[in-house]
C-alpha cells in the first residue's frame, strides 16, 4: 500500500487516516476518549502533547478542554501569557480549518518575552505548535494544538497538510459533542438520551430510511418547514440542502475519511424564515459508532439558533473589528431576521451601501455566503463542557 494519502497528506496511509477519522467521530459519541484520539493526532503529526482549548472571548479567559500529555495544572498558571501568546498573530480570525504552525505566525522575539516560554516551553525544548479553529462562535473560539519537540524540529508544509486534511473532522466531532451536550452515547439508552437535546436528531440507513428521530425532530417533522418524512425517508425542504444532506449521507456510506467538510453547517431556513443548521455525522464505521444502530448511516443533527443577547453581538464585532455600521448592519440581519434589502431600510442607507457593508464583512470573517455568516454568529449549539483551569 502506498505511503501517500489519496487526500493529499504525505506521509500517512490511506488506512491509518481513515483509522484516524474514525476515532475522530467516535469522540462525538463518547468525549471521554479524546485524549486517546489527541495521542493518534499527535503521533500523525510528530508532536509530543496535544490541546482542545477554548478561549472564552467575553472573559478573556483560556479553558482547557481535552488534552493528552499536555499538564493542565500547569498551563493554568500561564494563563494570561498563553492569551498573550494567542494574541500575538491574528489567531483569532484566522479561517476554519485551516492550520497555521507558531513560529510562522507569531514573533519569536515576542513569545520569548513571555514566562510561559522562559520557564516551561523552552527548557522543555518545545520548538512549534501547529494549530487550528476547530469552533467559533459569537462568545468562544475553540483550538486544537499540537506541540513539536526540538528532536523533530519545527512544523513542515507535509505536517501542515495532514491537519489541514484532519481539521474539518475534528470540528466535525467537536460540534456534534456540543449538540449532545457532551453526553457519551450507548445503544441501549440511545434513545432516552437523544429525547432530552435541544437539537433534533434523525439516524438514517444508506437510502435515506429514517431508522430513529428523537422527539424535537417528530416536531420539526410536523412542522414541516425544515425537513419532512416522506414515504418513511428524510428529506430536507430546500432542495440545496437536500443535495447536500444527500452528497453527505453518501460519503458517510462509502467514504467517511472523504466526507472533509461535507455536511458541517448545511443552512436550513424554515419557510418563516427562521434559520438552522444540519451536521451529519457517519455512522456505518467506528467501533463505538456502528454499535449504536447496525443499519445506520449517518446521524443527521439539526439545530435553531437561539436569540443572541447583546454582550454576544458586542464580543464578535470587536473580535472581527467591525465597524459601528458593519455592526448596525450585521444586528438587522441576525437579531431581525431581515433581508439586505430590508435591513437597508430600516437603517436608512441604500441598498448598494448595505452590500458594501456585508462584503467587508465578509472579508473580515472569512465567509462568503450570508448563510455561512448566520452559522457563525449564532450560538446554535450548548456551550462545550468546559471547565476553568
Amino acid at each position: 500500500m502506498s505511503d501517500r494519502d489519496p487526500h493529499g497528506a504525505s506521509a500517512l496511509s490511506h488506512q491509518k487516516f481513515s483509522d484516524l477519522i474514525g476515532a475522530i467521530y467516535d469522540c462525538a459519541i463518547d468525549p471521554d476518549i479524546w485524549p486517546q484520539t489527541i495521542e493518534k493526532i499527535c503521533g500523525a503529526l510528530r508532536c509530543i502533547l496535544g490541546v482542545i482549548d477554548v478561549i472564552d472571548l467575553q472573559r478573556s479567559q483560556v479553558l482547557f478542554v481535552r488534552a493528552w500529555n499536555y499538564d493542565l495544572n500547569r498551563a493554568a498558571a500561564y494563563a494570561d501569557d498563553i492569551q498573550y501568546v494567542q494574541r500575538l498573530g491574528p489567531i483569532l480570525s484566522q479561517p476554519i480549518d485551516e492550520p497555521w504552525s507558531a513560529v510562522r505566525l507569531i514573533p519569536v522575539e515576542r513569545a520569548m518575552e513571555t514566562q510561559l516560554v522562559q520557564e516551561w516551553t523552552a527548557p522543555a525544548g518545545h520548538v512549534d505548535s501547529l494549530q487550528t479553529i476547530v469552533f467559533r462562535n459569537s462568545v468562544r473560539v475553540g483550538l486544537f494544538g499540537a506541540v513539536r519537540h526540538e528532536s523533530v524540529g519545527i512544523a513542515t508544509d507535509d505536517d501542515l497538510a495532514i491537519l489541514r486534511m484532519l481539521a474539518p473532522h475534528i470540528r466535525r466531532a467537536i460540534t456534534i459533542s456540543e449538540l449532545l451536550e457532551m453526553k457519551a452515547l450507548e445503544a441501549q439508552p440511545l434513545a432516552a438520551t437523544l429525547d432530552t437535546l435541544a437539537a433534533g436528531v434523525i439516524v438514517v440507513a444508506a437510502d435515506h430510511r429514517i431508522l430513529f428521530a428523537n422527539t424535537t425532530a417528530n416536531r420539526m417533522f410536523a412542522a414541516g418547514s425544515l425537513v419532512r418524512s416522506v414515504q418513511g425517508k428524510l428529506l430536507a425542504v430546500s432542495a440545496d440542502a437536500n443535495a447536500e444532506l444527500s452528497r453527505a449521507v453518501a460519503l458517510a456510506r462509502d467514504d467517511e475519511a472523504g466526507i472533509g467538510k461535507v455536511g458541517i453547517g448545511i443552512s436550513l431556513r424554515a419557510n418563516c424564515g427562521e434559520p438552522a443548521i444540519a451536521h451529519v455525522l457517519p455512522l456505518a464505521r467506528g467501533e463505538i459508532r456502528a454499535r449504536l444502530s447496525p443499519q445506520a448511516t449517518a446521524a443527521v443533527f439539526i439545530a435553531r439558533p437561539g436569540e443572541a443577547p447583546e454582550t454576544d453581538l458586542s464580543a464578535f464585532a470587536a473580535t472581527f473589528r467591525l465597524t459601528p455600521a458593519e455592526t448596525r448592519l450585521l444586528q438587522g440581519l441576525v437579531r431581525g431576521g431581515m433581508t439586505l434589502v430590508e435591513t437597508a431600510q430600516a437603517l436608512s442607507i441604500t441598498h448598494e451601501t448595505a452590500r458594501t457593508h456585508l462584503s467587508r464583512i465578509f472579508s473580515k470573517t472569512d465567509v462568503t455566503r450570508q448563510a455561512d455568516l448566520v452559522a457563525l454568529i449564532k450560538d446554535l449549539a450548548p456551550p462545550i463542557d468546559t471547565q476553568d483551569r
